[in-house]
């Protein structure tokens, strides 16, 4: 659907937090919201282009815009990577649950706003004592200092420790311990069996002797 002039477009926030975005000749408060529950106000294009001109509310994810209208409005924009802009249960489950994928798309961040977002939700998860990845605590220190030392290309490198690889090999060398004891365990079955049927037949034995010996 192409944009038209003078229409409305619906933006949303996400975001626990407020956001304040001023067009030309309007301002703009958006009230925190949830991901089930975003609070939204209505803007004509040339207001949203105005506010993407003077801010990064749109670059960074801080504000959205309605499914049906976010293709057409982001290339409008020319804002090409909005696909990989992430919201905040986004950013969350990405150091919750690493992937490299989702790695990579932290560490394409190179807004300082946007890479706030980013850190104010680790810090909040570490608040609340999550059980957050190491990997996932060092790569974003690891950005956040790039970014700070106004480096716009990340020169870290993804390597991904696999935990259902490593669980898997647990598991795998559990399996052969077990197999070992039950072997042993068949192996030392056998050997009781083996003795008790030599004492059955010492037993035996004994009282043939014996028998032969009262005659």
């Amino acid at each position: 659907m192409a944009i038209q002039n003078g229409a409305q477009y619906m933006v949303y926030n996400y975001h626990r937090s407020r956001v304040a975005v001023s067009a030309k000749n309007v301002s703009y408060l958006f009230e925190g919201g949830t991901k089930d529950s975003p609070f939204g106000l209505p803007m004509t294009f040339e207001e949203i282009a105005t506010v993407n001109m003077n801010g990064v509310a749109f670059k960074a994810g801080l504000l959205f815009f309605d499914q049906r209208d976010q293709e057409d409005i982001y290339k409008e924009l020319r804002i090409v990577n909005w696909r990989d802009i992430l919201k905040d249960e986004d950013i969350e489950d990405i150091i919750l649950h690493p992937t490299a994928e989702g790695y990579q798309k932290i560490i394409n961040i190179d807004n300082d706003t946007y890479f706030d977002r980013v850190y104010g939700i680790l810090f909040g998860l570490q608040s609340v004592f999550a059980d957050i990845p190491v990997q996932s605590k060092v790569i974003i220190e690891a950005r956040k200092n790039e970014i700070e030392n106004h480096k716009r290309k990340s020169e870290i490198k993804i390597k991904l420790d696999s935990p259902t690889a490593d669980i898997n090999q647990k598991l795998a060398e559990k399996d052969e311990e077990i197999n070992k004891l039950t072997d042993e365990i068949t192996a030392l079955k056998a050997e009781l069996q083996k003795a008790k049927t030599s004492t059955k037949e010492a037993k035996a034995s004994t009282k043939k002797i014996t028998a032969k010996t009262d005659k």
